[in-house]
């Protein structure tokens, strides 16, 4: 399993890569951009990730907008589409998790 985490977050990042790690080949995003990118990198490569764990609040472009592109080229490469998962706080110490609905 190949996943990516897109986090600008570097504690987060952290967390998330120790956790993802013990099962899956990781590869890390600090912004939407990068996360594109990456994506993109990983289908010319031959190897899509399976998922993509994408914050919502990042500098530059922001998880919508790359969740958006890259579904976007998913659609136009007729590549399968990946699962995605998209995470914000709400509060101080909540966390709301939101899967990413395919088209």
């Amino acid at each position: 399993m190949k996943v990516l985490i897109v986090e600008d977050e570097y504690t987060n990042r952290l967390l998330l890569q120790t956790f993802l790690s013990q099962y899956s080949e990781c590869h890390v995003a600090v912004n939407g951009r990068e996360a594109v990118d990456a994506f993109l990198s990983a289908i010319e490569e031959g190897q899509a990730y399976d998922l993509i764990c994408m914050d919502v609040l990042m500098p530059d472009m922001d998880g919508h907008q790359a969740v958006k592109a890259i579904r976007t080229y998913e659609e136009t490469l007729a590549v399968a589409p990946c699962a995605q998962v998209k995470c914000y706080r709400i509060r101080r110490r909540t966390v709301r998790c939101l899967p990413v609905e395919t088209h």
